[in-house]
């Protein structure tokens, strides 16, 4: 007959609630639990042992294990709630007996359910879980290693460089094992597409056409910003082009002008074709006579005063 233990006292916050947590949770560690796998032979006898005991404020939670079969699961129990078994993982003995009855294709999965002793729709799940619903890909009589090398293998004398896209559309699930169980041996046999020769190939026309247009931007100095979008537009190509290197970005990038950089060498043009009245030109008419807006011109005031003085004083030394 079971015993029921009263902890009370009138006074709040003497330590009832952490009292009843430590002394629940040192009777469990002393106790015997069931086994909740029903195919195995202690189910709701016993062979499970308490491993931890977690408390939440007014929640405690027990994890428990059975030796025999392997299965793990925790009971959360609040004050006032009857605590609800979860399992967390349904251990060796019965995963084994899932793979084994899906292996069988005599046995439907209602059967295999039935053999279980569990839903329908929680052996579904394990079955996805442990990759029992995916076909197989490779010839089970040789086994995957052999399968999938001699694949690759073929692969590699077809074309040559092999990446990771092709290795996936001609051997589905190929990458995924060799890359788990043999890491180094498919790494030595498949490329990025960055390294294949026909991107660098690519590559190389496409730094070439944007040295040209960089060499023609260099010498007829536009009267707007030289972005990305402009220097690909002398090029014949899309921006997009110029960025998928990191090669040709890094090259672009030297000559590729900030909204900065555009009103400061706007400024100092349009400073030079101002013609010569003996006095020093402020910034404010510069600005005007660049048809800048108030915005840019306020954004920018230090710094255009500061360069109009350097052009002062140099003119001046002339």
């Amino acid at each position: 007959m079971g015993k029921t233990i009263v902890i009370t006292n009138r006074k709040g916050g003497c330590g009832k609630t952490v009292t009843a947590a430590n002394l629940g949770a040192g009777l469990v560690r002393q106790g015997k639990f069931v086994c909740e796998n029903p195919i195995c032979v202690h189910y709701h006898v016993d062979g499970a042992v308490c491993a931890e005991v977690q408390r939440f404020d007014s929640r405690a939670v027990g994890h428990f294990y059975c030796g025999d079969c392997g299965m793990r699961y925790k009971i959360s129990k609040a004050k006032v709630l009857k605590g609800v078994t979860v399992i967390t993982d349904y251990g060796h003995l019965w995963k084994n007996e899932l793979i084994r009855c899906s292996q069988d294709k005599n046995i439907s999965n209602a059967q295999i359910a039935e053999i279980l002793k569990c839903d329908i729709a929680v052996m579904m799940l394990q079955k996805k879980k442990l990759g029992l619903l995916r076909p197989r890909r490779y010839d089970v009589t040789i086994g995957p290693e052999a399968y999938y090398k001699a694949k690759v293998n073929e692969l590699c004398e077809e074309y040559g460089e092999v990446t990771y896209s092709l290795l996936q559309e001609k051997i589905p699930g190929a990458y995924e094992y060799l890359i788990d169980h043999h890491t180094e041996w498919i790494r030595e046999r498949v490329t990025t597409r960055w390294k294949t020769e026909k991107h660098l190939e690519y590559v190389e026309y496409t730094l070439k056409k944007a040295q040209k247009a960089i060499e023609y931007i260099t010498v007829n100095l536009p009267q707007k910003q030289i972005s990305y979008g402009y220097i690909a537009e002398i090029a014949g190509l899309t921006r997009d082009n110029l960025r998928s290197s990191l090669r040709i970005r890094a090259y672009v990038e030297n000559f590729v002008e900030s909204r900065k950089d555009w009103h400061l060498r706007h400024f100092r043009e349009i400073y030079h074709t101002q013609p010569i009245e003996g006095r020093p030109y402020t910034a404010v008419e510069i600005c005007r006579a660049a048809s800048m807006d108030m915005k840019t011109y306020t954004k920018y005031r230090e710094l255009f005063e500061e360069v109009v003085n350097e052009l002062n004083s140099n003119k001046t030394k002339i």
